[in-house]
Formats: structure tokens, C-alpha cells, sequence
């Protein structure tokens, strides 16, 4: 009977680490095409955010006609929506650059967690392997740790690079053409009594105090990303091809 109960308890929890390894499976693809959405999101907001930038000076006319189309106004409101329309171009910008930043910080730590989940997963293979007693021969639930290591495509890394070297590129050209075309220029000697000048300071520095307020952050976020492997979602699918090459 004793024998009996040590056998059910090992088969229970040999199917309990088999239903965990599917269930932490099915958890990385989810992150994986979250993932994957947020870098296209990312690539294209960082697009749109470049072209804005280059047409900076477009973007106040273009918000006043927009707004005068649907609102027509006249006399004292259309030379006020005159003056504010270059600080809602501005207010756009800034929306814009924290957009970047907070895509690229959820970029980073949904990265994170897949390579965190994968170095789990392959450790977890060895259990399940020790439990089923699989020979060392054998490829059973090798596939995401020593099987993969031994086997996996020699193109994930040139990839693993390509996809950090054009993220690396957009943003250095989006930050770079954020910090020299909102550098202040022009400003009057800074005296803190004439409120004038304070306001002048203040309305031509905003843009550029934020460029710098998110510029040090993402680049830190960027440098962890690059330092983190990135796993290759479809490795698996290869193992039938290489298995009968072997």
C-alpha cells in the first residue's frame, strides 16, 4: 500500500511540473507578443515624433487651421488662439518624448521578464527530467535549455543585434534632433527681478529641460536593454529538421 501511495504522489507531481511547464510556456508567448507589439508601437511613435520634430514649424499653423475649421472664430479669439497654438505644439512635443520614454521603460522590463522566464524554464526542464527519469540522450524537455544551446540557429544572434542596433538608431536620432532643435537660443541676460525675462527664460528652456529630464533615463533603460539577451520565441520549431540532420 505504501509503495502504492509513493508511486501516485510521484505521478502527481511529475503531471503537476509538466501542467506548470505548459502553463509558464503559454505566460512567455503572451509576454513575448505584448513584447513585440510594444517595439513596433515604439518605432512608430518614434517616426511620428521625428517627422513632428522636423516640422516644427508647421505644427502651430497646421493646429490653428485644424482648430479653425471645425471652431471659426473671429477678432480677439482668433489672435489668441494665434499665440496659444505654438505652446499646444509644444505640449504635443513634450507628450511625445515621455511617450518614448515610457515605451522604451515598458520595452525593457517586458524583455526582462521573458529572459528572467526562460532562464526559469530551463531550469525547471531539468527538474521534469530528473522526475520522468529521461536518459541524458534523450531530447525530451531539452528544447529551451541544453538542446537549444547545442543546436539553436546560428542567426539569433546577428538578429538579437539588428533588433537592438535599429532601436539604438532611432532613438539617438530622435534624442539628438530633440536636444539641438529645442536648445534655447537667443535668451536675454537672466534677470530674476524682471519677470519678462524670467518668463522668456522659462517658455524657450521648457522644452529643452525636458529633453534632458528624459534623455538620461531612456539612455540607462537602453544600455540595460542591450545587456539583456534577447530569447528567440520560435527556437523550438526548428528541433524536427536538426533532430533528423543529427
Amino acid at each position: 500500500m505504501t509503495e502504492i501511495h509513493v508511486q501516485d504522489l510521484a505521478t502527481l507531481r511529475a503531471a503537476a511540473l509538466i501542467e506548470h511547464y505548459q502553463k509558464t510556456m503559454e505566460l512567455i508567448t503572451h509576454h513575448w507578443e505584448r513584447r513585440s507589439r510594444q517595439f513596433v508601437t515604439l518605432v512608430a511613435v518614434l517616426a511620428g515624433a521625428a517627422l513632428v520634430a522636423f516640422a516644427r514649424r508647421l505644427l502651430a499653423p497646421a493646429l490653428e487651421a485644424i482648430f479653425l475649421k471645425q471652431f471659426p472664430v473671429q477678432g480677439r479669439d482668433a489672435e489668441l488662439l494665434k499665440e496659444l497654438t505654438p505652446v499646444a505644439g509644444d505640449l504635443i512635443l513634450v507628450f511625445l518624448v515621455v511617450t518614448v520614454f515610457y515605451l522604451t521603460a515598458n520595452l525593457v522590463n517586458r524583455t526582462s521578464i521573458i529572459t528572467t522566464y526562460y532562464f526559469y524554464i530551463e531550469h525547471l526542464e531539468t527538474e521534469i527530467r530528473q522526475e520522468l527519469q529521461i536518459r541524458p540522450n534523450q531530447f525530451a524537455f531539452a528544447r529551451e535549455g541544453e538542446f537549444y544551446k547545442a543546436a539553436g540557429p546560428d542567426t539569433s544572434r546577428l538578429i538579437r543585434r539588428c533588433y537592438k542596433a535599429v532601436l539604438g538608431f532611432l532613438l539617438l536620432f530622435f534624442f539628438s534632433a530633440r536636444l539641438y532643435f529645442d536648445f534655447p537660443r537667443g535668451l536675454p541676460p537672466f534677470e530674476p527681478a524682471d519677470q519678462a525675462v524670467v518668463l522668456t527664460w522659462v517658455a524657450k528652456s521648457f522644452l529643452f529641460v525636458i529633453d534632458v529630464l528624459v534623455v538620461v533615463p531612456t539612455i540607462k533603460l537602453f544600455t540595460r536593454f542591450v545587456g539583456q539577451p534577447v530569447p528567440e520565441m520560435q527556437k523550438g520549431q526548428s528541433v524536427p529538421a536538426l533532430v533528423g540532420h543529427a
